[in-house]
């Protein structure tokens, strides 16, 4: 129960904040800087545009986001970049790796040359949300942009900087 009350508020805050704002351009710096999440479990290298955050619910924390002005950013701007952890990941683990792909999986694959078992894209909220899923933290690593972005020359950005992030993810 008390579960399902946390993953309602998140929802809640995401259904409620998300959306707030998206940045009309993504215009990479071609720098690169590391951040590290969750009191730096997790750390990983990033496009300089993209700010640490601080916004870390039990289930969906925002670790960095899209904000290459710093006077103008909060965690609730896509896109973001964020760790999420909940239990359909050990389902969706399952299912790919018996079927290939999982429930609800828009596009599926293995995640070659990383320590994480596939990479997805799936709808999240009435976001879209590109992962890369870790089987042994049983985490999602995921970068979350609006629905317009889609089949865009935008989306092959920001899922080109979850490949990079991806594959310098590091756990301590």
């Amino acid at each position: 129960m008390k579960k399902l009350f946390i993953l309602t508020i998140v929802m809640i805050i995401c259904l409620s904040g998300c959306q707030k704002k998206t940045n009309d351009n993504i215009v990479l710096s071609g720098e690169k800087h590391w951040i590290s999440a969750d009191d730096s479990i997790y750390e990983y290298e990033i496009d300089s545009t993209f700010k640490a955050a601080e916004d870390h619910p039990e289930e969906f924390w925002v670790i960095s986001v899209y904000a290459p002005d710093k006077e103008t950013w909060t965690e609730n701007d896509l896109p973001n970049v964020c760790i999420l952890q909940d239990e359909w990941i050990s389902y969706a683990v399952q299912q790919f790796k018996e079927y290939g792909t999982f429930q609800n999986a828009l596009e599926a694959e293995p995640a070659d040359g990383s320590e994480f078992l596939f990479k997805a894209k799936i709808e999240y909220y009435g976001n879209m949300m590109y992962l890369y899923c870790h089987e042994k933290y049983n985490i999602c690593f995921c970068i979350n942009y609006p629905m317009e972005y889609v089949g865009t020359e935008k989306e092959e950005i920001l899922k080109r900087v979850l490949d990079e992030a991806a594959g310098s993810f590091r756990t301590k």
